[in-house]
């Protein structure tokens, strides 16, 4: 969605061609022409027909001024561009697409959603439990999902992880490293800077949700009773529950990028604001 304002018309005879380009690879894609209305406005929707995520590919958008749209390559004037840098691109290309330490080659995202939804089975699997043995198998199973550890938490002899043997504080580590070596960078703008904490703010929430998580679960295993771990196993199922979809603290009808507000399955929409890119007039 790409929106102009206060922006001059083409020359005569000519259209502004908008493209997207990879500053790494030079590859470019001809996204369309796009109108100036009398107040210097224009708007440009675009689809990709292959469902790709763009702002994982493209770094760069470049206007020129073509005498028709329909050219491959940009063959006239650039008037106007912007972009993000091509380190971004591919943090983003790793978290959401694909990457070698994701599962199965799919990006970071998908590897912690992957744990934390087993987790969140096995939370709610120990907090419905009828007897000490079995709460205390499955909060072993929750420990052990979660921090991608095999232990033997219960001290039965036998330890079980019913996950992928990564665990979610994994995948949260690479995504921050990924996004802190993008907005330690000189030519990162403090707009990057600002959407990139949209997604941090995300990451540490489950992070604290799950070191919560832990606390309760190790408390579970120590109880004697499945009445004494009531409370502790209500706290843990919710706060296992609130690492994928987050929780409305303010109650303001949606899950915003707020302390203890946005979970795992916010990550993806501030994922794409962070690539948000400023054009402005090429000198």
């Amino acid at each position: 969605n790409l929106q102009l304002i206060d922006v001059d018309s083409p020359s005569d005879g000519n259209t502004y061609v908008v493209w997207l380009r990879n500053t790494a690879t030079e590859e470019v894609v001809n996204i369309g022409d796009i109108v100036i209305d009398a107040t210097g406005r224009g708007i440009l929707i675009y689809t990709d027909p292959e469902e790709r995520m763009l702002p994982s590919l493209y770094n760069n958008i470049v206007i020129t001024e073509e005498l028709t749209p329909d050219v491959d390559v940009p063959e006239g004037k650039i008037v106007y561009q912007g972009q993000v840098p091509i380190e971004l691109t591919q943090a983003l290309s790793e978290i959401f697409v694909s990457s070698v330490d994701g599962f199965n080659d799919r990006g970071l995202l998908a590897g912690i959603l992957a744990e934390a939804s087993t987790g969140q089975n096995h939370a709610g699997l120990a907090a419905g439990a009828r007897n000490v043995g079995s709460m205390k198998t499955h909060a072993e199973h929750t420990l052990n999902i979660i921090n991608g550890t095999n232990e033997d938490y219960d001290g039965n002899g036998s330890p079980q992880n019913p996950g992928r043997g990564v665990g979610i504080f994994f995948f949260l580590d690479k995504i921050d490293n990924l996004l802190l070596e993008v907005v330690q960078r000189d030519d990162a703008s403090v707009y990057v800077q600002q959407n990139a904490e949209f997604i941090f703010v995300c990451t540490t929430n489950v992070r604290d949700w799950a070191n919560r998580i832990n606390e309760l679960e190790l408390q579970m295993i120590a109880a004697e009773s499945v009445e004494a771990a009531m409370d502790d196993a209500a706290e843990s199922e919710k706060l296992a529950l609130a690492m994928t979809a987050g929780v409305d603290i303010n109650e303001n009808g949606r899950i915003d990028a707020f302390e203890g507000e946005c979970g795992i399955d916010q990550i993806p929409a501030f994922g794409i604001q962070v690539a948000n890119i400023d054009i402005v007039k090429d000198e």
